[in-house]
């Protein structure tokens, strides 16, 4: 009896490692709808930091990390501001727009209060000013994530038929077998120039 407990006890061990490693997996991949849901805000504080300080996250931007640490530290932020500094250090700054920056983060009183805050900045302004210096400013906060277990997807963009050229552009999820609508071109384009880098996708020519 004491072998089948304690054979019940390891079973319960590594059953419990396994759904720890499925749930994470699916909160990498799946990160821009679970930010959305009232669990994320649930996370503890050593979940939310394997999560954001991990290379293999899906989200759509590096906007959408830092704002969903954001949001789980101002959730309770009494009990979370002595994590705020952890957390953000894993936020990619040098890849987010100049924009945004400058109107959510720099103005941000959770990020001013951070003794690392005038390092990101300054980190962001070299980025973005020097160029040409950017070899000499690489580290994991400028570094793209690559998630692993997200599939391949088909864009296809503008083009011509018999009687117009489109700006549409729409994109195909061969796990759904489904194709959907993604925002427009500025301009109408056909047999133009296409190529991804890094999560983004440059339309030239046509």
């Amino acid at each position: 009896m004491i072998i089948f407990t304690a054979e019940l006890s390891f079973l319960h061990i590594h059953l419990c490692e396994e759904l720890h490693r499925r749930s994470h997996e699916y909160v990498l991949i799946n990160f821009h709808e679970v930010m959305k849901t009232d669990e994320f805000f649930l996370l503890s504080f050593e979940e939310l930091l394997s999560i954001v300080s991990s290379d293999q996250l899906n989200a759509p931007n590096e906007e959408s990390v830092y704002t969903a640490v954001i949001d789980w530290l101002k959730h309770c932020f009494d009990e979370r501001e002595q994590h705020a500094t952890k957390l953000l250090q894993h936020i990619r700054f040098p890849l987010m727009q100049k924009d945004f920056v400058m109107n959510y983060v720099e103005p941000e009183s959770v990020v001013k209060s951070d003794p690392n805050s005038k390092e990101y900045l300054m980190e962001v302004m070299k980025y973005y000013l020097m160029p040409e210096e950017r070899k000499s400013l690489i580290s994991f906060r400028t570094k793209e994530r690559y998630p692993d277990g997200v599939s391949s997807h088909v864009f296809a963009i503008g083009g011509g038929s018999l009687f117009a050229i489109h700006s549409e552009c729409e994109c195909y999820n061969p796990e759904l077998n489904q194709w959907f609508s993604v925002s427009p071109m500025l301009f109408r384009r056909s047999r133009a120039g296409v190529t991804a880098i890094g999560k983004k996708i440059y339309v030239i020519g046509g």
